[in-house]
């Protein structure tokens, strides 16, 4: 599996934002059509769980005293930044 990942990220090409592909289609990663495939439920949360974990070291970076907070002061946070 390994040489086929390769060989697939070789030939489309990597890319870590959105682009249009050569015949229109938004496309992300390699080769991954978004206009037709999309995301499954379980990439969705995957992409979340990233999200509030950038969130999270952003806030450990900028406001170290968040953690001393209560659980629900905690996520109100979070969820403020994730609107940012």
């Amino acid at each position: 599996m390994p040489k086929l990942l390769s060989e697939l990220s070789r030939d489309e090409g990597r890319r870590l934002k959105p682009y249009r592909d050569t015949v229109g289609k938004l496309t992300i990663g390699v080769g991954r059509n978004l206009t037709d495939v999309g995301i499954s439920e379980s990439e969705c949360d995957m992409l979340l769980e990233n999200d509030i974990a950038r969130i999270r070291a952003w806030l450990d970076l900028k406001l170290p005293w968040w953690r001393d907070m209560d659980k629900v002061r905690q996520r109100v946070l979070i969820n403020m930044t994730f609107n940012l």
